[in-house]
């Protein structure tokens, strides 16, 4: 029987700018990567027995390490955005600043060329390997953590215990790890269910409305087409001539339709 080796699954994630602008603690939970993760490998709300079956192994993990950039708060300020509730106008689309709700935000700051990193451990047998590169390849799937404007990609890596030892002691930043004791940030993190719960709140999302009227059909006349005329093509070249010139080349086509007569 082959002997099992504990292994590291690293997320390594980068932003676009040195900007975030979600919500929450810092750093970013792993219940949010977790959405994040599934929002880049669904296709529409189709996603593939691989990807669920990998998903549904990640959540089911230790809650991991994460290694953060150093991060400083950037100036607050408050977005005025339309509160979803037109009814509340008498559903006049022109009554739209009327429900405007402010929202606000105050982005965290870090350098750009320091990854956020998320570290979890697991026994590394044949399926743990498997889900474990699944991931890695769901990883490069990625386009967001945190607001839609927080534009992110990950990349995904499976490493031995050396080999994480030295990635972390080489990271310039903060390292988080779970606490039993209670301490510290408190970050959701994803569990067991917490897949079929994200797929069962996107369907219900689609179902918030329902179609109460369809008005008939309007009947629309369409003419007839005019036939075109009977035409014939001509070469045009790109040489200049003169009036004169374009004059004996007249006379000579009607000297010639006169002959052939």
């Amino acid at each position: 029987m082959p002997q099992i080796m504990p292994q590291a699954l690293l997320l390594s994630v980068r932003f676009h700018d040195g900007h975030y602008h979600g919500a929450g603690n810092w750093p970013p939970s792993p219940a949010r990567l977790f959405q994040a993760l599934v929002a880049g490998s669904a296709r529409g709300k189709n996603l593939s027995d691989w990807d669920r079956a990998a998903l549904a192994w990640l959540e089911a993990l230790e809650a991991p390490v994460i290694a953060a950039p150093t991060i400083r708060e950037g100036q607050r300020f408050t977005n005025y955005v339309p509160n979803n509730d037109l009814d509340a106008v008498g559903g006049d689309p022109r009554c739209v600043s009327k429900i405007r709700a402010g929202k606000t935000i105050r982005p965290q700051i870090f350098d750009a060329s320091i990854p956020l990193r998320y570290v979890w451990t697991f026994d590394g047998g044949e399926d743990d390997d498997h889900h474990a590169q699944a991931i890695c390849t769901i990883a490069e799937r990625l386009y967001q953590l945190g607001r839609g404007i927080d534009m992110a990609w990950a990349v995904g890596e499976v490493l031995t215990p050396e080999e994480l030892d030295v990635r972390l002691a080489s990271h310039l930043g903060p390292i988080h790890r779970p606490s039993a004791g209670g301490g510290g940030t408190s970050l959701a993190c994803p569990q067991r269910g917490s897949l079929k719960s994200l797929i069962r709140r996107h369907e219900a999302a689609h179902t918030r409305f329902k179609t109460l009227y369809v008005p008939a059909p309007i009947p629309v006349r369409f003419a007839r087409a005019r036939a075109r005329g009977s035409l014939r093509s001509v070469a045009a070249d790109e040489h200049s001539c003169t009036c004169s010139e374009l004059a004996r080349r007249s006379r000579r086509t009607a000297e010639q339709g006169t002959t052939a007569k």
